[in-house]
């Protein structure tokens, strides 16, 4: 890719990055989560200092869950679950595609 093609994509990703911060920055369960201190105060890669890191129990995001939200109603009819499954796809489908475009910009950065 040539020079005047990589800075629009270099600008844009910097854009994104940056509004994503600003999201992350809303939510201080977020922004003060071992994986953000691992990401913002790196030394190393952050997959080594995630590795590092001990695994969760479900058990344990549940507690974090109920801390973060206490508002949160934990008992939901079938049919709210339904929907909320049905969310659950649409998303992970989102991003699924999302990290296909993100892969496909990387073979045009590189």
């Amino acid at each position: 890719m040539k020079s005047s093609q990589t800075k629009p994509v270099i600008e844009e990703r910097r854009a994104l990055f940056e509004r994503f911060i600003r999201e992350i920055a809303k939510y201080p369960f977020l922004l003060e989560s071992d994986e953000c201190r691992a990401f913002f105060h790196m030394e190393e890669e952050v997959t080594e200092i995630l590795k590092k890191s001990p695994m969760q129990t479900p058990i344990d995001s549940l507690e974090k869950y109920r801390v973060v939200f206490p508002k949160v109603n934990e008992e939901h009819t079938e049919e709210e679950i339904s929907e909320m499954i049905e969310q659950n796809k649409l998303f992970r489908a989102f991003m699924q595609k999302s990290a296909l475009m993100l892969e496909v910009s990387n073979l045009f950065c590189n």
